[in-house]
C-alpha cells in the first residue's frame, strides 16, 4: 500500500516531494522518485510484500517501463509463472508484474489483474502514461489538467498543494448532502476530477491528449438459474481461493472479528490457511463481543479483544483530516479508532467489506422491513401512535419523527424505486434548496435512472456497488486505515465471484425476508458456524450520533462565518435545531459540522 503521484509535463522534483510529503502515512518505510523532462513519478511506499527489494518506481529489464502503484496484485504469484518465461524480474514483489504486463498486453493487461490497486506506468518508448484504477474503487486516484500540466495523485490533499487558488465545487456540496457523500467525478475541489473505479486514462505525451475509458461493469444480461447445492459448492470453491490470496504477506497479518456474519466467514476461510490472529476493538461491553470470541474459539485463532477509550468532539479535527474528502457516514468514527488500535498489532487486516453488496445485506435492497410493516398500519393509527409516542420520551420522539419524515414524502405511495432513492438519501430536493443558496447540479437524477435499470433489486444492489461502496464505504477505509498506516483487504471484492453471484437467481440472495440466504447457508452448511451466530439480527457498523446533537449545533455555529463562503443558507440550517436528537436529523447536523470544519481546516491551513 503506497501514496502515489505524478506530473505529466513540466515536472518539478519539489511539487513531487511537496506532495508525496502531504501522504507519508500512506508510505512511511520509503519514497522514491522517477523524472525525466517530461514526466515525473512520485511514491511513498508502505512495505507489505518484499520488503528488500520491492521499493519503488520499479522497472522493466531496460528501463524503459516505469510504474508506482498503490494496492495488492493477489494473482501476482501466478501472473509472475507466466511472464518469467519472456522476462528477467530483479525483485520479489507484486509491484514488478505491472510493467511486464503492460509490455506484454498493453491496456489489457487489466483483464489478467485480480485485486486492489491503483498505478501509473510511464512507457518511455511509446511516449505514454498508462494510469488505472480497480474495478469496485478500492484504491483512490485524483487528477487534474493544471498550467498544461496533468497533475494525478492518491489523495485530494496532494492535488490542493499543487493550486495555487482550489475554489470549492458547490455541486459537490449538494451531493454531499443528499446522500453524506459525494457521488460525483469532479470532487469537493474545482476542476479536480476521481478517476472513476474500473477505469483507466492512457496519456499521450505527442498528442498531449488524455483518452478515458472503462474496462469492466457489472452484467445485468448474465442469469444463472442453479440449485442451491450447486450454488454453495461454487461459492466455496472461489471464496476459498481468494482469501487464500489475499493472505500472501510478509508483515503481521490478522482478521477484523467483529462477529457478524461477513467477518465470521472470512477469517473462518482464512483459518483453513493460516494460524491466525483475530481482532475485536469495542468501546463499551456489547453482545458482540462474546460472538466474536465463539468464533474465535471455532476456528482457534490468536485472538484479542480492545478496549478502546474514544473522545469524538476531542479528536473531531483528527477525524476530519483522516478522511480528506467529507463522508458523513457515522461509521468513520469506530473506523477511526479501530484502524489506530488494530495498527499496533498488525499492519495488514481482513476485513468482511463487500459482503452486504454480494449478497443484498442492505434495507434499501430488501426493502420488506420494518417500514414496510408501519405503513401496512391505517393512517390514523400511525398518527395516534406518534403523538403517543412522541410525549412519553425524547428518545421515541426522535424516533417518530424519523418516521414522520417518511409520511410526509408520502413514502407508502411511492413506487419501489423512489422508495429506494428516499432511503439512500438524507436531504430531499425541497430541503437541499432551503440550505443551498443558487443553483446545483440535480445530485439524484443518475440516482434515478439506475435504480430502474433492470430487475428492482438488482438495480438497488447495483446502485450501491456503483455509487455507495466506493464513495462511502471504501472512501472511509482507505482513508481512515491508511491515514494510520493499515492496510485493509477485502476478499469479497473479488470481480469475477462479484458476478458470479450477482447473476444468481434473486432468491439466492433474499428467500422469505432472509437477507444474504446464500451466505448464511454457507457459513452454516459448509463452514459449521453455529447458528445463532448467523441467523440473529443484523447489528450494523456504526454509533448513535444522539448525544452529540448539541456538539454539532455548537460547533454549526462556531463555524457560521464559513457558511457564506460555502453558499449556505443559515437561516436554513438553523430550522433543524429545533428537532430531537435522532437518526436521521442529528447525522444531518453532523453533516453540515462535519463540512464546515473540513472547510475550515482545508481552505484556511
Amino acid at each position: 500500500m503506497c501514496g502515489i503521484c505524478g506530473i505529466i509535463g513540466e515536472s518539478s522534483k519539489y511539487l513531487l516531494k511537496s506532495m508525496c510529503n502531504s501522504m507519508i502515512h500512506r508510505g512511511p518505510d520509503s519514497e522514491g522518485y522517477y523524472i525525466d523532462d517530461k514526466v515525473g513519478l512520485g511514491v511513498r511506499r508502505l512495505r507489505i510484500i518484499d520488503l528488500k527489494t520491492g521499493d519503488q518506481p520499479i522497472h522493466n529489464e531496460d528501463e524503459t517501463v516505469w510504474v508506482v502503484f498503490n494496492g495488492e496484485i493477489y494473482n501476482f504469484l501466478e501472473l509472475k509463472n507466466e511472464l518469467k518465461t519472456k522476462h528477467k524480474f530483479y525483485t520479489n514483489t507484486d509491484t514488478e508484474v505491472l510493467v511486464h504486463l503492460w509490455e506484454e498486453y498493453k491496456e489489457n493487461m487489466l483483464e489478467k489483474i485480480k485485486g486492489m490497486f491503483a498505478f501509473a506506468i510511464y512507457d518511455l518508448n511509446e511516449k505514454k502514461v498508462f494510469i488505472a484504477r480497480d474495478r469496485f474503487g478500492e484504491k483512490p486516484l485524483y487528477y487534474t489538467f493544471l498550467n498544461n500540466n496533468f497533475i494525478f495523485a492518491s489523495e485530494l490533499r496532494a492535488i490542493i498543494n499543487c493550486i495555487e487558488k482550489p475554489e470549492i465545487n458547490h455541486d459537490a456540496i449538494a451531493s454531499y448532502l443528499a446522500f453524506f457523500y459525494n457521488h460525483l467525478e469532479e470532487s469537493f475541489i474545482k476542476n479536480v476530477y476521481r478517476l472513476k473505479p474500473a477505469s483507466y486514462v492512457l496519456y499521450s505525451l505527442k498528442d498531449k491528449k488524455a483518452i478515458f475509458n472503462s474496462y469492466w461493469d457489472l452484467n445485468f444480461e448474465e442469469n444463472d438459474e442453479i440449485d442451491l447445492e450447486t450454488a454453495l459448492k461454487i461459492l466455496d470453491a472461489n471464496l476459498k481461493n481468494i482469501v487464500k490470496n489475499t493472505l500472501i504477506s510478509d508483515v503481521p497479518l490478522g482478521v477484523l472479528l467483529s462477529g457478524g456474519v461477513d467477518s465470521s466467514v472470512i477469517a473462518k476461510v482464512a483459518s483453513e490457511y493460516s494460524n491466525l490472529r483475530t481482532m475485536h476493538v469495542t468501546s463499551e461491553e456489547e453482545e458482540e463481543i462474546r460472538f466474536a470470541e465463539e468464533v474465535a474459539n471455532l476456528i482457534k485463532s490468536d485472538h484479542k479483544t480492545i478496549y478502546v477509550k474514544t473522545d469524538f468532539i476531542k479528536d473531531f479535527d483528527q477525524i476530519t483530516l483522516a478522511i480528506d474528502e467529507p463522508v458523513a457516514d457515522p461509521s468513520i468514527i469506530p473506523t477511526f479508532y479501530i484502524c489506530r488500535e488494530i495498527k499496533k498489532e498488525v499492519t495488514v487486516a481482513l476485513t468482511g467489506e463487500g459482503g452486504d453488496e454480494m449478497f443484498w445485506g442492505y434495507p434499501w435492497i430488501n426493502i420488506n422491513d420494518m417500514l414496510k410493516k408501519w405503513f401496512s398500519l391505517p393512517k390514523f393509527i400511525r398518527y395516534i401512535i406518534i403523538s403517543l409516542g412522541s410525549s412519553l420520551s425524547e428518545n421515541l420522539a426522535g424516533m417518530f419523527q424519523d418516521l414522520k419524515r417518511y409520511e410526509k414524502q408520502k413514502y407508502y405511495s411511492l413506487d419501489n424505486a423512489s422508495k429506494r432513492l428516499l432511503r439512500l438519501s438524507h436531504f430531499s430536493k425541497e430541503e437541499l434548496k432551503s440550505i443551498i443558496k443558487g443553483n446545483f447540479e440535480d445530485p439524484y437524477k443518475e440516482y434515478e435512472k439506475l435504480l430502474r435499470k433492470g430487475d428492482e433489486h438488482k438495480s438497488a444492489a447495483y446502485v450501491t456497488i456503483k455509487k455507495v461502496l466506493p464513495n462511502d464505504f471504501l472512501h472511509k477505509d482507505d482513508r481512515i486505515s491508511m491515514k494510520n498506516s493499515l492496510e485493509l483487504r477485502a476478499p469479497f471484492l473479488n470481480h469475477f465471484l462479484m458476478q458470479k453471484m450477482f447473476s444468481l437467481q434473486n432468491n439466492m440472495k433474499i428467500n422469505h425476508g432472509m437477507d444474504k440466504y446464500l451466505l448464511k447457508m454457507y457459513a452454516i452448511k459448509y463452514l459449521k458456524i453455529p447458528k445463532h451466530i448467523i441467523l440473529r439480527k443484523k447489528v450494523g457498523f456504526s454509533i448513535s450520533l444522539k448525544k452529540y446533537h448539541k456538539d454539532f449545533i455548537n460547533k454549526i455555529d462556531e463555524l457560521n462565518y464559513l457558511i457564506k463562503e460555502l453558499n449556505l443558507n443559515y437561516n436554513g440550517i438553523k430550522k433543524y435545531y429545533e428537532y430531537y436528537p435522532s437518526y436521521e436529523y442529528t447525522n444531518r447536523l453532523f453533516s453540515i459540522a462535519l463540512l464546515l470544519n473540513w472547510y475550515r481546516l482545508t481552505f484556511e491551513h
